[in-house]
């Protein structure tokens, strides 16, 4: 199905009603971002290409791969963060038109940075994700098809990254659909196969430690990381943290707010810390992972950035605040 018409309303100011919630809260999400629909330029980062997850994935990949020679199509790995790690084309004609609009090793496609895409929105919505021609929000990517899915790994239950297939729109079909629900249960199997004694057992005492506590847990050790949701996305570094732990010793504690103090300076260079504590905080959670904002009754408002993500666009709530307080509130953000 053609959506150009629909996109278009979309950027106008219109809510179309004939298009998926799914699509239409990517869509939202892309344009609070501020993603620009007509600016193509991906983002390029250094990747490492020899990680467990490619080498574990990518002969499952190539197997697959194997099916669709000739059919003028591609198949990528991305890591947690939506950047191409691994990339096999059927051909040199599209692997050049892929080249042009940066679906390269080391392009980042998170759904912030580029709008509405397969590794993007299969990532931030935690599910397949099936993007076909104007369904992608950059205009430059409409003549293009994309099936992605998460992977979770199968012991430690961490997302490992996305698995893609791409292809001309013209030559999108339902099996594109099949083709990656096959490298999904693929990548999974071989990952529960590559699994190690260590990491069930890591897995065992991190659940063990949760049933314990409402606390932020982590486990650890020296090539795994789990952390439970309730950290809260913190940003620490698993090197520093195992470096730490191993310096201590077995019963000691470790002090993590030195690491967390740096990246907040690293942010906000002329920041004086007068004092450091730690208090609890509570984190907003809605059911379309979008922006509420509005008022509940003639006496009260309301507005959160849900998920624990407010401050990438605090600005903007600010401003979207202060238009609820006025009586302008936008239909799509009343809850």
């Amino acid at each position: 199905m053609d959506r150009r018409g629909e996109w278009e309303a979309f950027l106008s100011g219109a809510e179309p009603g004939d298009v998926e919630p799914g699509l239409l809260d990517s869509w939202r999400r892309s344009r609070w971002s501020g993603v620009d629909p007509a600016h193509t330029d991906i983002p390029q980062v250094t990747v490492d290409a020899d990680t467990p997850f490619v080498r574990v994935a990518s002969p499952v990949m190539l197997g697959l791969a194997d099916q669709l020679a000739g059919t003028s199509s591609c198949l990528a790995l991305a890591d947690p963060r939506g950047t191409v790690v691994w990339r096999w084309v059927s051909d040199a004609g599209i692997a050049g038109d892929l080249d042009d609009v940066g679906v390269v090793r080391g392009g980042l496609f998170a759904e912030e940075a580029i709008g509405t895409n397969g590794i993007g929105t299969a990532l931030e919505s935690g599910g397949p994700a099936v993007v076909l021609g104007a369904d992608h929000y950059v205009e430059a990517f409409h003549r293009w098809a994309c099936v992605a899915a998460p992977v979770v790994h199968p012991v430690t239950r961490t997302v490992c990254g996305a698995v893609n297939v791409t292809c001309r729109a013209r030559d999108a079909n339902a099996f594109l659909t099949l083709a990656a629900s096959a490298m999904v249960q693929g990548v999974v199997g071989a990952l529960r196969a590559d699994a190690t004694v260590p990491e069930r057992r890591l897995l065992d005492a991190f659940r063990t430690a949760r049933s314990r506590t409402t606390a932020p847990v982590l486990a650890l050790d020296a090539s795994t990381l789990l952390a439970a949701d309730s950290t809260g996305g913190v940003g620490l570094d698993h090197a520093e943290l195992w470096a730490l732990v191993t310096e201590a010793g077995p019963g000691e504690d470790i002090d993590v707010a030195d690491g967390l103090q740096e990246q907040i300076l690293e942010r906000i260079r002329d920041l004086a810390f007068e004092e450091r504590r730690v208090v609890p905080c509570m984190t907003t959670f809605g059911d379309t992972g979008l922006p509420c904002i509005g008022p509940l009754s003639e006496r009260l408002a309301v507005a959160f950035g849900c998920y624990g993500k407010s401050a990438k666009c605090s600005d903007e709530l600010g401003r979207l605040g202060a238009m609820a307080l006025l009586g302008e509130v936008m239909p799509e953000l009343a809850p």
